[in-house]
């Protein structure tokens, strides 16, 4: 790429860059342009929840690794990172997960290029300039944007609903038992695995966390129910 695209993605919470090397390399980026476009999106939609919202509620999604590193997790892939001074997320490495473990070579190399960046950004003291960002370029396509919204969409889904059973500290067994679904599709709908959830058991699953869905527009309030 011609010219450096450092961000990500710039939200309201954080703003997400990738990582270069001293000789302008970024391996991150490199393999994120390798993936294919529902691979992509699935990584920036984790990205963009991160940077809208500050956090992700499901660790299969977004995890502490430990040692300050944290990985985005769209499967297969890893994308490992920092937080860093200034609301800032950066990406280090990433990699095809072939291994229930963090491998420690992935994590050594994420570890490096934390202590590199932190290096560099001391000694020169630079402010970057504003360039368009991995997010707004992607979105200029279509079929990007096409996959990202149905990535998007299904991942808030699911975080709504990690959400309000962490808030009711309720269990997966207890609250398919308590809307009449089985075990299996809860986790499902909290991994965001399970397709087309039907708006009524949504609703029922909100409503038995002690959560009411309600719809805004002007000075209009609908309050929905199962």
């Amino acid at each position: 790429m011609k010219n450096k695209e450092f961000i990500v993605y710039e939200g309201k919470a954080f703003t997400v860059e990738w990582y270069y090397d001293a000789n302008g390399k970024s391996q991150s980026l490199d393999y994120y342009e390798a993936l294919d476009t529902r691979q992509r999106a699935k990584f920036i939609s984790l990205v963009r929840l991160m940077g809208d919202v500050g956090k992700i509620f499901n660790k299969q999604k977004f995890n502490n690794e430990g040692d300050k590193i944290f990985a985005f997790k769209p499967q297969p892939d890893r994308f490992l990172c920092f937080f860093f001074e200034g609301a800032k997320i950066i990406i280090t490495n990433a990699f095809l997960k072939k291994q229930d473990k963090l491998p420690v070579n992935e994590k050594e190399r994420a570890l490096r290029h934390m202590r590199d960046f932190i290096e560099r950004v001391k000694k020169e003291a630079t402010t970057m300039t504003r360039k368009k960002s991995t997010f707004e370029r992607e979105m200029k396509s279509s079929a990007f944007r096409h996959a990202f919204e149905k990535e998007y969409s299904e991942l808030l889904l699911s975080e709504l609903v990690c959400a309000a059973m962490e808030e009711d500290e309720i269990s997966v067994r207890k609250l398919a038992k308590a809307v009449n679904l089985s075990p299996s599709v809860i986790q499902k709908i909290r991994k965001g695995a399970q397709k087309d959830v039907k708006i009524g058991n949504f609703l029922n699953i909100m409503q038995q966390c002690g959560f009411s869905v309600i719809l805004e527009k002007d000075d209009q309030r609908i309050q929905l129910h199962p």
